[in-house]
């Protein structure tokens, strides 16, 4: 929307500006400082044969002595010669004229009268005139006591219609520009009320700064003025309390987003802008109230004193977002450059204020604010896109926390249920595979090889049964110090067999000097569940590869094989009782496993991808003594 605001608010001035055919200017006009009393309204009109009347252009538009503008002087009468002008309807126009009480006389007659009751002195005029004025005396008296007064820019005359279009539309920019500003602040205001409270420090303050440049900019155009002069003294008090509020709502905004700076000093800064912010707050309202009584020492702080407070804010702001960004905060970066333009544009704009004895009307400032709303609006879209981030990062840890406490929550089932069960049905197996070797004794040949199918069966129940036991009851029966190098080449000794059947090899790289702790029993019958399930995945040329290292104070084995690789699905459901993909299988080797590597205060993480491979990840605590 601002985008939007920007290019048509540009168009319009641009057609307000073209054609200036036929558009001529008055180059010099003179002008007589009225030093007694002066006052809004105006002393008897000048006969033209007074002394001290100076002559004037657009580079000295009060005169060119030195003395013809001194801060004091609040009157001044100014006269122009009219042209010759063509037929039709033509007019006069001045851009920028500075007055309280403005009042203008055609030989004599009066073709304009307007004074204001607030503190606004920024005016632009447009006087219709007549081919009958051709040759003419214009007299314009101008009044104001805020010690800057009359004519600051060229006065044109020419068509009326084309003046009449270049009149309307000159501000048109600005006040789009800070229609779109409150329209966006009045939003984010809304959505205050859905906000979180811990997101609600930066953002109140960003929502008063959008807003606040968004009246600055409605405000000083002179614009609404003109339209809308019944509302001035609404308008005017408008403009200087939103910078007010401004300037204190941006020093906190960049004290909660980058930081309080070296040795606090933003944080300082915040208060010594926001005293000096309320007491002009309050000397505005006192000030409105005693209808404009105080109006010279009211424009000296809030104006003069004022501006030197904006030039060391933002001095201090920009340096402050310059050492963040050095250290590699990237928000600072993006307020570093949206701030970097606001500030070089405003003092810009300051630095010919002053040194233009306070008649420069600003003009740079506005786009240095759409850059700067432009860079919070990017930090602000960064925080966003940085929260979206932590939420999903937080649901896949949620996810992966609610996964482990099923698993954790079956596991205890299951324990409890398999110690019960495993003792009760452990000795009725050993019973029938002594009667069953007893009558094999007395077999034929043919009964003989049904009874060892049968002992193999029970066999196998009895290696299930032992399953049970381990996992309801992983505990260490003996824990010692374990030298892993020797304990996987055991492993690799017992399964080589296994894999040369299949077709594979296993290849095991490991340095001699890595230690742990633990039972060497159930950790060789953990490391054998892996592998051999590594070794079933391979196919023929197949390899399995365990890899040793030490990692910090950690043990890592990774066992990788390249086999079949596991679905995604079946590989979250690794280790969950009673799960096996397996036609045969139970789960149970998987199960025990975990619990034996938990046990020995490990981990275990399983990757996988199908048709390239899996890997086993084991991390156990190294033993203190390690390499030693």
């Amino acid at each position: 929307m601002l985008l939007f605001c920007l290019f048509f608010g540009y168009v319009i001035s641009q057609i307000g500006a073209s054609n200036s055919s036929g558009i001529s200017a008055i180059d010099q006009w003179q002008v007589l400082p009225v030093m007694e009393a002066a006052s809004a309204s105006p002393p008897p009109l000048p006969t033209g044969q007074e002394q001290g009347w100076l002559q004037a252009d657009a580079d000295h538009p009060m005169g060119n002595e030195d003395s013809a503008n001194p801060e004091s002087l609040e009157a001044a009468w100014i006269r122009l010669k009219l042209p010759d002008l063509n037929d039709g309807k033509s007019a006069l126009f001045i851009q920028n004229v500075y007055a309280r009480s403005i009042h203008i006389y055609l030989e004599g007659v009066p073709v304009y009268d307007h004074t204001r009751d607030y503190n606004i002195d920024a005016n632009k005029l447009l006087i219709p005139l007549d081919q009958a004025d051709s040759g003419k005396s214009l007299l314009v008296y101008v009044y104001s006591s805020n010690g800057r007064l009359g004519i600051q820019s060229k006065v044109e005359i020419g068509d009326f219609s084309q003046l009449q279009r270049t009149y309307t539309t000159i501000d048109i920019t600005d006040f789009l520009i800070g229609c779109a500003l409150v329209f966006v602040a009045a939003i984010m205001l809304v959505c205050t009320f859905f906000t979180r409270d811990s997101h609600l420090s930066s953002w109140v303050p960003l929502c008063m700064i959008i807003l606040t440049l968004g009246l600055l900019l409605i405000t000083y155009s002179t614009a609404v003025y003109s339209l809308y002069d019944h509302y001035g003294q609404l308008f005017a008090g408008l403009l200087d309390r939103s910078l007010f509020v401004f300037l204190p709502a941006m020093t906190y905004f960049f004290l909660t987003v980058i930081g309080p700076g070296k040795y606090g000093i933003v944080r300082k800064w915040l208060y010594i802008q926001s005293t000096y912010s309320a007491f002009c707050f309050v000397f505005s309202i006192w000030n409105e109230i005693t209808e404009g009584r105080y109006d010279s020492l009211y424009y000296l702080f809030s104006v003069k004193i004022m501006g030197i407070f904006i030039l060391l804010e933002f001095a201090l702001l920009i340096a402050t977002a310059a050492g963040y960004m050095f250290k590699g905060n990237r928000n600072a970066m993006m307020l570093f450059i949206g701030f970097g333009l606001l500030g070089c544009a405003v003092t810009t704009d300051l630095i010919l204020f002053y040194t233009s004895n306070f008649t420069h009307r600003f003009v740079i400032w506005k786009w240095g604010i759409v850059a700067f709303v432009v860079s919070l609006v990017a930090i602000l879209g960064k925080q966003i896109a940085e929260h979206h981030e932590q939420v999903v990062k937080y649901s896949k840890e949620l996810e992966q926390f609610n996964n482990e406490l099923q698993r954790s929550d079956k596991m205890e089932i299951v324990s409890g249920l398999a110690a019960s069960v495993a003792h009760e049905v452990r000795n009725p197996l050993q019973v029938t595979r002594g009667f069953l070797q007893l009558l094999g004794q007395k077999a034929s040949e043919k009964e003989m090889a049904y009874m060892n199918l049968a002992i193999e069966e029970l066999d196998r129940a009895s290696n299930i049964i032992t399953d049970f036991l381990t996992f309801a009851k992983p505990e260490l029966d003996s824990v010692k110090r374990l030298h892993l190098s020797d304990e996987l080449r055991r492993i690799q000794g017992i399964l080589n067999p296994l894999a040369n059947l299949s077709g594979g090899k296993i290849i095991l790289e490991i340095p001699d000097d890595l230690y742990i702790r633990g039972d060497s029993s159930k950790f060789r019958q953990a490391i054998i569940n892996i592998v051999k399930n590594s070794i079933e995945a391979i196919k023929e040329h197949g390899q399995v590869h365990i890899l040793a290292y030490g990692e910090g104070d950690a043990v890592v084995i990774r066992i990788m094989d390249n086999g079949e690789g596991i679905k995604p699905e079946a590989l979250k459901k690794l280790g969950e009782p009673y799960y096996s993909n397996k036609t045969r299988g139970t789960g149970l080797g998987l199960m025990v496993t975990f619990r034996i590597i938990e046990a020995m205060r490990g981990t275990l993480t399983y990757s996988s991808e199908p048709g390239v491979g899996t890997e086993a990840v084991i991390r156990f605590p190294a033993d203190p003594e390690n390499g030693k």
